[in-house]
């Protein structure tokens, strides 16, 4: 996602706290909401009208712990989100969302839907010390296994 450290949504704010895949620009990003502490992948999926689409859903602490581990993959992920929805978000190359759109998880399209052979590369995060690191303290009552 460019330089963007933050977007809006409504009156919801999203702070990027890093990428968990970079590869000539970032693919899959983890973002956090400040006042619910809520946790959310920005997965690249598109390039439509001169805007990036991604896809926004949450994640679990629990669900992020076991996707770095590699125990889960990107689709799992997704799924184990258990709202009926998605969003769609398009956002222009100085990170400003342009389109928001909400849509069933059934009636997404098949190339949106994360992979279920895509799992945790460490060697394309860059931000693994800073994804890792929000989940000591804050998260750990929701990790617990």
């Amino acid at each position: 996602m460019q330089a963007s450290t933050k977007f809006n949504i409504g009156k919801q704010t999203f702070q990027h706290v890093g990428d968990l895949e970079w590869f000539e620009g970032a693919l899959l990003s983890l973002f956090v909401e400040p006042k619910s502490r809520n946790l959310f992948f920005l997965h690249w999926v598109d390039l439509a009208e001169g805007n990036n689409r991604w896809l926004f859903f949450q994640v679990s602490p629990r669900a992020l712990q076991l996707y770095l581990q590699g125990k889960l993959s990107n689709q799992d992920v997704f799924f184990l989100d258990l709202s009926p929805t998605a969003k769609l978000l398009d956002l222009n190359g100085d990170g400003l969302v342009k389109a928001v759109t909400e849509i069933g998880k059934p009636e997404l399209p098949l190339d949106y839907v994360p992979s279920k052979d895509g799992y945790f590369q460490p060697e394309l995060c860059p931000d693994l010390k800073g994804i890792s690191e929000i989940l000591v303290g804050r998260y750990e009552y929701a990790m617990a296994a």
